[in-house]
């Protein structure tokens, strides 16, 4: 539009005010309260008239078909008339709709015609990036075996028995295959079989299975295997259901035991390993190493009189405690008085609010802390606190303690364990598992953003604190907090022990005394007896004179090594050149033995394996949603989708899954959040730091599955609450959920992280495309971002359906 000799700038600035403002009340404040009145009236006619036109009601159908090369259109219909659009276009048409009043008008067609042809381009490459698949991956998500299984799919059919149990004896009859079922086989081991079925099945359900095409090539005396049900559960790639069987041990069963037994070992190759569950935990972890290094939640072990005993901390997360406590004590002290965990086994979650104070005469430092249990109650506190720059407000949320979670080992299966050296890694001492075994709760604590704490102040209502809420604190506070920090990224294969013995070192013709400093079942650190020196690459032979006298199982007096450091006369040295090695074998029994005892060198630890049993825990219940973020064409993408317990019927139920994962992708790949995105993920790099924002997204049922409306991403440095709040009033629609998220963004550092190594070279042994595919998928992970959701902070009032 030309505005002759009116200022283009200040008219549009004007127009955008006030253009969904109906022209009758436009007209009124013009009159009662002097709207325009200090502006030029040629100005003033002109925003009249447009506003006029803006709200004229429109009967043209918006036709975007042809316009963008890629852009997926669809029909539409909506009072009565059809348009033809993108999704993006569809969800702006509503909004624009409810603004002007519920009605279709002028300003709605140009509104949308306008905003498509500004990104089009963008809109398609939104919608590409769309279609990219995102994997919903669960931290610790472990399925253990005893023995290898081969994928062997096959038809067989399935009778069910209507005993639960038979007698070792039992000798299945003809009569007995009634109501077949077809079934395929998806993989088999010596003693366990997975079919895909149609039916579900109860854990402990007798079945009797017969193998139709085995029958075809060979003829068994006994046809009727007998199974048991262990597991069954959906497929989440299809309507059928997975179910795990175990063979029953019966005699009758002998001759096909024995059948499977040599089938699996003379056609590993033909037939290859099962793999599935091994790369889903091999996946599970890589990821879970970003999230142990990048997330602010604090993680606090209870027992079972709900005594606090143990913190999972960092530098990162101890970054939100300085203005409220000074050491943990402080804080377990604090949930004490306010009977916190009480509070959180009735209700799961909750928000703390706690605050640092100086009283006025005394200038000591007291604590102000409490549970806040009504809605009014936290704005009219936030409040009273407003400007205090020690205020924190954190989300509460707890979890049951499943040790076995704790206390992982590799998902490799037994029987080819040894080939890997998996007890080299997974290991706990005794005391860690004593330790982890008193553990009842787990709670993690997120903290919550000042800013979007001073966006949530909409009352004027006095506060009045209570005594009760005030805590302080004494300098015979109980330290009986173990704070336990996350390992640290050593390069290392294994951890090395501090542990003593006199060795002798051979080298050619000569040889030298020296004393280990440090051990492992890999290498060995040695300080030298002499002014000998070694170089770098040379291949030593070490006798272990003190174990050797002694011990005639292992030749210990023979052990080659390579050198691989040599410094002021300490001899680094590594045996994984060498196979057959009996110092490695003698090594490894001998710090298993003794984990107890030993102390890892570089690292300050009171019992072996805790601190990854802690990571574990905190892994498996992670509070929050969190997404990892890579790059395609140098476009921001998601790469995976980790969810919290809470969640888990997404993986369970495939149509849930990917309802869940298209609102996300929905939200994400939105045009103006995405270019958002990619400005935290610029700021993050460049300074350093968590970048935050508020999402505000808005869904609605469609044949009981959710589907998105509208997101609106707002960055923290944007936020007020006048915008937070208008940006949910024209999010809301009749029917419409409404949710309210606070992103914390960070960029990857340098992730620990060797519990996965031995699962990753067991898949590259049977299927290396599937290794390269994976370690390129965890290793191109740019950041994650945490997703917290804070709906229950937001007032009522503003979330009410309209």
């Amino acid at each position: 539009m030309s505005s002759n000799n009116v200022d283009d700038k200040q008219y549009f600035e004007l127009l955008e005010r006030i253009k969904y403002t109906k022209p009758q009340t436009l007209r009124k404040l013009m009159q009662t309260e002097g709207l325009f009145s200090g502006l030029a009236p040629a100005l003033v006619q002109k925003l009249i008239r447009e506003v006029d036109h803006l709200w004229i009601k429109c009967d043209r159908p918006i036709d975007l078909r042809y316009k963008e090369d890629g852009l997926v259109i669809d029909r539409f219909d909506l009072l009565g008339t059809t348009h033809f659009i993108d999704i993006s276009s569809k969800r702006l048409l509503l909004d624009e709709i409810k603004r002007f009043d519920d009605t279709y008008t002028i300003g709605v067609y140009e509104s949308v015609k306008s905003n498509f042809e500004k990104n089009k381009a963008d809109l398609a490459l939104s919608q590409r990036l769309n279609e990219r698949d995102i994997n919903l991956v669960r931290f610790n998500e472990t399925e253990y075996r005893s023995e290898e299984r081969m994928n062997l799919a096959i038809s067989a059919t399935l009778y069910c028995l209507p005993d639960a149990d038979v007698a070792i004896d039992f000798v299945p009859r003809t009569k007995m295959l009634k109501d077949g079922l077809p079934v395929v086989t998806s993989n088999i081991s010596h003693h366990g079989l997975k079919i895909k079925a149609p039916t579900k099945f109860k854990r402990g359900q007798l079945v009797i299975i017969t193998f139709d095409d085995l029958e075809k090539e060979l003829v068994f005396k006994q046809n009727m295997i007998i199974y048991k049900v262990m597991v069954c559960k959906p497929n989440p790639k299809s309507d059928l259901f997975d179910s795990m069987l175990k063979l029953e041990n019966i005699e009758a069963n002998d001759e096909f035991s024995h059948y499977v037994k040599n089938l699996i070992f003379s056609h590993k190759h033909k037939y290859k390993v099962d793999l599935d569950t091994i790369y889903t935990s091999a996946q599970g972890k890589g990821y879970e190493q970003y999230y142990i290094d990048l997330t602010d939640a604090l993680v606090l072990f209870a027992n079972e009189q709900n005594i606090i005993t143990h913190v999972l901390s960092d530098i990162k997360r101890q970054s939100i405690q300085p203005f409220v406590f000074s050491e943990t004590n402080f804080l377990c002290a604090l949930l004490a008085k306010d009977k916190v965990i009480d509070y959180l086994i009735d209700h799961q979650h909750c928000y703390y609010f706690v605050v640092r104070l100086k009283q006025k005469q005394s200038q000591k430092v007291v604590f102000f802390s409490t549970i806040i249990k009504k809605e009014a109650e936290i704005y009219s506190l936030l409040q009273h606190f407003k400007g205090s720059v020690s205020a924190r407000l954190f989300k509460l949320q707890m979890d049951d303690v499943e040790t076995e979670r704790a206390l992982l080992n590799s998902t490799i299966p037994e029987e080819a364990q040894v080939n890997y050296g998996t007890q080299r890694i997974h290991r706990y001492s005794k005391k860690a598992e004593d330790i982890v075994s008193q553990f009842e709760r787990l709670i993690s604590l997120i903290p919550v953003s000042a800013k979007v704490l001073a966006s949530l102040t909409f009352t004027d209502q006095p506060y009045k604190p209570r005594v009760e809420d005030v805590f302080k604190p004494h300098s015979s506070l109980a330290s009986n907090i173990q704070t336990i920090m996350p390992e640290t990224n050593d390069g290392r294969a294994e951890d090395r022990f501090y542990y003593q013995t006199s060795v002798t070192i051979s080298y050619l013709k000569s040889s030298c005394n020296a004393i280990t400093e440090t051990i492992s079942s890999l290498g060995l650190s040695c300080r030298i007896d002499g002014n000998t020196h070694f170089n770098v690459g040379t291949v030593i032979t070490v006798s272990f004179d003190e174990f050797a006298e002694r011990n005639t199982k292992y030749a210990l007096r023979l052990c080659k090594y390579t050198v691989v450091g040599f410094k002021d006369g300490v001899v680094r040295a590594s045996n994984q050149a060498f196979s057959n090695h009996d110092g490695r074998t003698f090594w490894l029994a001998f710090i298993l033995d003794k984990l107890d005892q030993l102390k890892v060198q570089g690292r300050d630890q009171q019992a072996y394996g805790l601190s990854r049993a802690l990571r574990n825990l905190a892994a498996s219940n992670t509070p929050v949603v969190n997404l990892f973020y890579t790059t395609y064409k140098a476009r921001m993408v998601i790469s995976s989708v980790a969810v919290p317990k809470t969640l888990a019927m997404f993986q369970e139920n495939k149509e849930l899954g990917q309802s869940y994962i298209n609102i996300i992708k929905g939200w994400f790949y939105h045009h103006d959040i995405r270019k958002e995105l990619q400005h935290m993920v610029r700021d993050a790099a460049e300074e350093r730091s968590t970048q935050y924002a508020v999402l505000v997204v808005s869904t609605s049922r469609q044949d009981k599955i959710e589907v998105l409306q509208k997101a609106t991403l707002i960055r923290n440095a944007e936020l007020t609450p006048e915008l937070l709040g208008n940006t949910i009033k024209f999010a809301q629609f009749k029917g419409r959920i409404m949710r309210v998220f606070e992103l914390k963004l960070n960029p990857t550092r340098n992730e620990f992280n060797r519990y996965y190594h031995d699962e990753l070279n067991y898949i590259k042994s049977f299927a290396n495309h599937r290794y390269k595919t994976l370690t390129q998928e965890i290793a191109n992970i740019k950041g994650m971002i945490q997703a917290t959701n804070i709906t229950d902070l937001v007032p009522e009032l503003m979330l009410t359906k309209k």
